[in-house]
Parts: C-alpha cells; structure tokens; sequence
C-alpha cells in the first residue's frame, strides 16, 4: 500500500530548480500538473530537450528513471511520473520518497492474460508472471516475477507462456491483442515527488 505524502505546491512553483518529466509527455501529466500548479506548462516536442517553467527548467526523462533521479536528496528537485514507478523504487531501495497523487487514476497495473485464460489468483499457489515491476509483483498473493522486461512485456510474457503484469489505460492494446484483463492489483496515479527523503 502506497501512503500519500504532501508536497507543498508554493515549495514546488517558487524553490524547485529542475522538475523531471516523463519524456513521453502524456496529456494526463499535462493536466495534472497545470491543475495542481494553476500554471500551464509550455508545449514542448516529447522526448527533446530542457524547457523553462515556474523559474527553473523541466527535463525530460524515462518515467521509470525518475524516482531516482528525485531521490538525490536535494529539496530543489521535483518529478512527475507514475505511481507504479514509485513503488517499484521504494520497493526495490527501501527509500521512501516524498510524494503527492494528483487527480484521479489515469489507469492501472493489471494481470492480463489470453482471452480464454480463466485464471484465478490463489494465495497457496504462486503464478509465474513476466513483469516490468518485480519487487511490486512480489507483494501481490499468488504471483511470482519469473521474468523482468524493459518493454514489450505482453508480447514476450505470450511467447513464453506467461501472464503478464502491466499497465493498462484505454484497454485498447489488450483488444487489440486479444487479451484481457485478469485481476486489477494497483491504481496508477500522476505521482508528484520531491526530492529529499522521508
């Protein structure tokens, strides 16, 4: 379970020197973070370069990079990633980050599998999965990360008989696949963090 911290917005407008942003740059970070600013971020091509807001600079970064790279421990850096990035990390170090939900859930982390899988999680019995995210897997009951991928986890999780654990949004890729979801096992959430530690 994921606690939600406070992250004081006047600290994030006036004392932050570099936010890191998901170089993806999905609209639902673009509106959480005007939202909780009241500060329209500037339009910038995804994935290039350093752009200025709020009399520091946004970075473009791997969403996944980015707790990391808050976690530096200086107070004058901030990021916006997923929630399921979080918790990988402070999972994975033991280090509990500063952090702050913005809005509602743009999505979740889900077990998908075939469209024919009838698959029921049990917690006598551990279901071998492939997953980006292996310490988040290995707190769920009835599941166990056999496979850790960077990317294109549905597609080599099929090829080796595996369920996968993923991020869902629209739900259209799953369709498109002709997968479906299994069990929802987390909400994926805009996650403001700072840097410093708790």
């Amino acid at each position: 379970m994921i606690i939600r911290e406070e992250v004081d917005v006047d600290l994030l407008r006036y004392s932050t020197e570099t936010l890191f942003v998901p170089n993806r740059y999905e609209e639902a970070f673009v509106t959480a973070l005007e939202a909780y600013t009241g500060i329209a971020p500037p339009a910038f091509e995804p994935r290039v370069g350093e752009y200025e807001y709020l009399g520091g600079k946004i970075v473009l970064a791997n969403g996944r990079d980015i707790p990391a790279l808050v976690a530096s421990g200086d107070p004058s850096v901030a990021g916006l990633t997923g929630s399921e990035w979080t918790s990988e990390y402070e999972l994975k170090t033991g280090v509990t980050l500063r952090k702050k939900y913005l809005g509602e859930p743009i999505g979740r982390v889900s077990l998908v599998g075939d469209l024919d899988d009838d698959c029921v999680l049990s917690e006598f019995e551990k279901l071998p999965v492939a997953s980006q995210w292996p310490n988040f897997v290995g707190t769920i009951d009835g599941l166990a990360c056999a496979l850790t991928l960077s990317g294109g986890v549905e597609a080599v999780a099929r090829s080796r008989g595996l369920r996968s654990v993923v991020q869902v949004f629209s739900g259209r890729t799953l369709n498109k696949n002709r997968q479906k979801e299994l069990a929802v096992l987390s909400p994926i959430w805009v996650t403001l963090l700072r840097g410093g530690q708790q």
